[in-house]
């Protein structure tokens, strides 16, 4: 119940604060330090909930323990984005002129959107939903089903659905954060550590800025990319588990 009342005021902070934003009318510097304040505090819910409970931080993955595996399994999986959302469509569509300064600053405000999310949703939420339910897999769906729906209500308030398609837009949007959650569960399932996540996550995000925007029927033909690179990932890390038994 603890994780359903964090997910209930996850989204109606996020409306908040994106409402918030919206009105304020800040510079790109100031919106940067928004970002990162917000988006702490959001976190911080599960940080009280957890200490407050003498969980430990371990609890929500957030540990030491095999930490260089961990960076090397959450850099190997991002292989895959970077090649396949930012290369290779980079190569073909041609790149955004995008200065060093503004890579660093997408760079740190990806970092905090990435990682606040993989701390509520992945560390407390889908840890606290295996009680629910009798097999991983139930679990993990409705994780992902509630990683999915929490986007949707931010990205209606800030139009960044395709109006024209909006069902086809929401529709094929949910598809690629349900795929991307379950990749992030898997690598987080491997260490039980959020650090993998966190690369995967925030590289696989700031992927985006290379590109050029290429629509079909109005709708982003990126998504295609991210049923593409979520089945690869699951591919690939079905082989390294493979590889690590034998």
């Amino acid at each position: 119940m603890i994780a359903l009342f964090v997910f209930l005021v996850y989204i109606i902070t996020s409306l908040a604060i994106v409402a918030l934003r919206d009105n304020l009318g800040l510079s790109w510097y100031l919106m940067v330090l928004f970002t990162i304040v917000t988006t702490s505090l959001q976190a911080s819910i599960v940080f009280v909930i957890v200490l407050r409970n003498k969980q430990g931080l371990a609890s929500i993955g957030l540990h030491k323990e095999k930490i260089f595996s961990a960076i090397r399994l959450g850099l190997l999986f991002s292989l895959i984005p970077i090649t396949f959302i930012a290369i290779i469509p980079g190569i073909v569509d041609g790149f955004n002129e995008i200065q060093i300064g503004a890579i660093l600053v997408s760079f740190v405000t990806t970092f905090f959107f990435a990682a606040h999310e993989d701390v509520i949703f992945v560390g407390f939420i889908q840890t606290r939903l295996y009680g629910f339910f009798k097999t991983d897999k139930a679990a993990i769906t409705i994780g992902a089903i509630l990683f999915a729906a929490m986007h949707i209500p931010p990205w209606l308030m800030m139009g960044r659905f395709n109006t024209d398609n909006l069902i086809v837009s929401i529709a094929l949007n949910s598809i690629g954060w349900v795929l991307m959650y379950f990749v992030l569960v898997s690598v987080f399932k491997k260490y039980y550590s959020l650090v993998s996540v966190f690369i995967l996550h925030t590289l696989a995000n700031f992927s985006w800025n290379f590109p050029q925007s290429v629509t079909v029927f109005g709708t982003d033909i990126s998504l295609v990319w991210v049923v593409l690179i979520v089945l690869s990932a699951c591919i690939l890390y079905s082989q390294t588990n493979k590889q690590s038994r034998t």
